[in-house]
């Protein structure tokens, strides 16, 4: 499963999805004073992140069409580019529940960053365990490290878009 995980959520595409959608769920949410249902910050984030998905899938079709036929192009951008969309499940499904338990779409966008943040932690300890480094170095490094990079990021594209 950790090999499964780290295969489909450490690819470039995944963790840029992720980052990309904690900003659009943080631009949707906006201040503490929004009154945004839940609900509908998770479908305006849903939609905003296929639009994303479908111009980074057009980019890598474009980019590899020059090298491939135009269909085996876009067979591969799209599969290059799926991670964006599966590193979006798990804070769509927080969203969801915060929606359905009537928790506010404030509260509900730190649940779905914390979420984010853990994957980016986990992902960071992986790539650490891989090279062979020391569970200290993993768990402050990589997990810490990754997190903490992720969360700035998360602020900086946000403060983008």
């Amino acid at each position: 499963m950790r090999r499964w995980l780290r295969e489909t959520l450490g690819t470039p595409s995944a963790v840029y999805g992720l980052v990309l959608y904690q900003a659009l769920i943080a631009a949707k949410v906006g201040d503490e004073d929004d009154q945004t249902p839940t609900a509908l910050v998770a479908v305006i984030s849903v939609a905003a992140l296929l639009v994303f998905f479908a111009a980074h899938v057009f980019a890598e079709w474009v980019a590899g069409h020059g090298r491939h036929d135009l269909r085996h192009a876009l067979r591969r951008a799209f599969a290059n580019s799926l991670g964006m969309l599966l590193s979006a499940i798990p804070p769509t499904i927080v969203l969801i529940v915060c929606a359905v338990l009537g928790i506010a779409a404030w509260d509900a966008e730190d649940w779905a960053m914390l979420v984010a943040v853990l994957m980016l932690a986990f992902l960071g300890y992986e790539a650490f365990a891989q090279r062979g480094y020391p569970v200290w170095l993993r768990v402050v490094g990589g997990a810490l490290g990754t997190a903490t990079i992720g969360v700035i990021v998360i602020l900086l594209n946000f403060l983008a878009h």
